[in-house]
């Protein structure tokens, strides 16, 4: 949340009316520290885990497992499903009634939201591992060289369309929308062809 935090104020001090929606997994609020800073926040279904034991439980069971495939998998099933539905009508009304929408990677509900809408959507990511190259190999997967990260990275996203997709596009149904083909390209990276994203992955 906190890169959102900071964005937004930037975005405030250019002038820009910027309204920020998240969830969290604790009490922590964002609203006084954004109305400081110039700009509007707003938890939505907030906390995901009103048990604190159990979000250590959720915590842990992550950290021990060392896939990271799986560790997504259990951070999808218990944080992000959970909140599909709230976070995709509470997007939608500010994309209805916004210029542009900035969203995380991971949170497909806003991507719909947008795509809905017929806003244009920016997806942020903050670490470039799940960018498709043949300059790196997915996490979790040897280096092979070249043209065996491009084979790794086909493999990967077989994977995530396999285990994730699905509820992505049951979301997308619900809305109206159409079905995306591949989860890391039409969802985390917004679309970009894979090989277009040498540049970034240098």
């Amino acid at each position: 949340i906190r890169p959102f935090v900071a964005l937004g104020a930037a975005l405030a001090k250019r002038g820009h009316d910027v309204e920020l929606l998240y969830t969290g997994i604790g009490e922590r609020g964002y609203q006084e520290g954004a109305a400081s800073l110039g700009f509007t926040a707003r938890g939505i279904a907030s906390p995901v885990v009103d048990d604190p034991e159990r979000v250590f439980a959720i915590g842990l069971k992550v950290i021990n497992t060392r896939n990271q495939l799986q560790q997504g998998l259990i951070i999808s099933r218990e944080l992000l499903e959970p909140i599909a539905g709230p976070a995709y009508e509470a997007g939608l009304e500010l994309a209805r009634r916004s210029d542009l929408f900035i969203h995380h990677f991971i949170l497909h509900p806003a991507r719909a939201a947008a795509d809905l809408a017929r806003i244009p959507s920016i997806t942020m990511a903050f670490a470039h591992m799940l960018v498709p190259s043949r300059r790196i190999h997915p996490s979790s997967t040897p280096r092979l060289g070249e043209w065996g990260n491009a084979i790794e990275w086909r493999l990967a996203r077989f994977a995530l369309n396999q285990t994730m997709l699905r509820g992505v596009n049951r979301l997308r149904a619900r809305a109206g929308l159409p079905a995306f083909r591949d989860l890391l390209l039409d969802t985390y990276c917004d679309g970009l062809d894979p090989y277009a994203a040498e540049i970034l992955a240098v």
